[in-house]
């Protein structure tokens, strides 16, 4: 992992908290601010991605 994908691993953290703490629908982008997160979750992988601006996350929950 370089550091750019640690700066933006930080923009994601508010989001994970809210995947994990169950919230899933209606998240909008930390880069963009204009799309609604699409979030798919399949037992600990998770995937987060905005249809706007193409940034996604994709991780294993803990």
């Amino acid at each position: 992992m370089n550091d750019n994908d640690e700066a933006q691993l930080t923009y994601w953290l508010d989001v994970l908290d809210e995947v994990v703490n169950g919230r899933r629908d209606g998240l909008s982008c930390p880069f963009c601010g204009s799309g609604v997160l699409k979030v798919e979750v399949a037992g600990v992988r998770v995937s987060v991605k905005c249809p706007s601006c193409g940034k996604y996350f994709e991780g294993r929950l803990p």
